[in-house]
């Protein structure tokens, strides 16, 4: 049991976890007739803590919490381990599935195959092993002589129960997942107006407060290809006046990718807590879409910017297809005036993307047509880039 206490030095912030997956939990529950449940990894317990509420008897422990951090003994109908293994060190993995195995057969496990928003102390991700859907259900299968796949909430996260659910449990998480997709869209449609209205007047300065920021100064652009894993490019990366992370631009650890932020350039919805986090100086909103364009921009303490509609729709027709991320980011600095332009981080997703499981294939851009654009951008002295 050595192995948890370790936790506690090694990864501070393992299994921290909400009340969002109780939707998805309770069905769950039910359908294994439940009663005496570990939250494991539990952090402040607040799942555990709303599963008591209804009846559940509900044991916490987390290595990290002072009053959970004894190992309960015994055994249990079913543990749960949501928003851990990721927390967990890969060489411990194997250790803490045998570990659980000795307590239930029966274990819910949601795992995120991201990496976390937020960093430890020591500026390392939070997310510490990062794999594939296969590669986690291969890990607990080795433990388990039944894993299933079910539906969770986060798209970027993989569920296994080490049971069978019946079909009809099957069928309320289905019904749960689908009733909240039908409030988020519902909620999109509503707010669709105002986010219009904040983009136009966000956008109606073009990149004036972006060139500002950027005009005659060196500056980085981090991509998200997982090739980064392997590099050391930290500290070259935070030797640059500014540094640009796209998306929610997930930082591994100083040596690999850096700790400094000044713009995050992104086509998807980002929280202020994380901006704030990563004392960004602005946030360039990128696609054309709004859908997720985030309001908070609005507020005075924020600055952003708007990739200009005329620049989306030459970029579109130069490639031929919808402009990735990457690519817009890219051309916004170059309009900038920039002294100098380096790209980490830009492979052209040969090695697939830090923030997901998508394939190269699977999406609306044409990567081999933005690797030629940038390697022509490359040959003409406008960048330089290294995957």
């Amino acid at each position: 049991m050595d192995e948890y206490k370790e936790l506690h030095s090694i990864n501070p912030g393992y299994g921290k976890t909400g009340l969002r997956l109780l939707d998805y939990v309770e069905p769950l529950l039910e359908d294994c007739k439940a009663q005496c449940i570990l939250d494991f990894g539990c952090g402040k317990g607040a799942l555990g803590k709303s599963l008591q509420t209804l009846g559940y008897n509900v044991t916490f422990y987390d290595p990290y919490v002072p009053e959970h951090s004894n190992l309960p003994q015994g055994t249990f109908d079913l543990i749960l381990c949501t928003d851990v293994m990721e927390h967990i060190p890969r060489q411990l993995v194997a250790n803490v599935l045998k570990d659980l195995s000795a307590r239930s057969d029966k274990i819910l496990f949601v795992i995120s195959l991201t990496f976390a928003d937020a960093l430890l102390p020591d500026g390392t991700n939070a997310h510490c092993t990062i794999e594939s859907d296969d590669w986690w259900y291969e890990q607990i299968k080795e433990r388990f002589p039944t894993i299933v796949r079910v539906q969770t909430r986060q798209p970027t996260a993989t569920s296994i129960v080490t049971w069978h659910p019946q079909d009809q449990t099957n069928s309320r998480l289905a019904a749960v997942h689908n009733k909240r997709k039908r409030s988020k869209k519902l909620t999109n449609l509503t707010l669709w107006p105002f986010k219009m209205a904040a983009a136009a007047w966000i956008g109606r300065t073009e990149l004036r407060s972006l060139r500002k920021l950027i005009e005659g100064k060196r500056v980085a652009i981090v991509g998200n290809a997982r090739s980064l894993f392997d590099k050391a490019y930290g500290e070259e990366i935070d030797s640059y006046d500014i540094v640009i992370r796209i998306n929610r631009g997930p930082i591994m650890s100083p040596k690999i990718s850096g700790t400094r932020t000044s713009v995050i350039a992104s086509s998807i919805w980002i929280s202020p807590g994380l901006f704030r986090q990563r004392d960004a100086s602005l946030m360039l909103w990128l696609t054309p879409k709004r859908r997720s364009f985030p309001l908070w921009l609005l507020k005075k303490k924020y600055q952003g910017a708007v990739f200009p509609a005329q620049l989306h729709r030459d970029l579109t027709s130069t490639l031929a297809s919808r402009p990735s991320s990457g690519v817009m980011a890219v051309t916004a600095i170059l309009d900038c005036n920039p002294s100098e332009v380096t790209l980490f981080g830009f492979d052209g997703f040969k090695s697939r993307s830090l923030s997901g499981e998508a394939q190269r294939y699977s999406g609306p851009h044409d990567f081999d047509a933005e690797q030629e654009l940038l390697m022509g951008l490359e040959r003409n002295a406008s960048i330089r880039c290294f995957s």
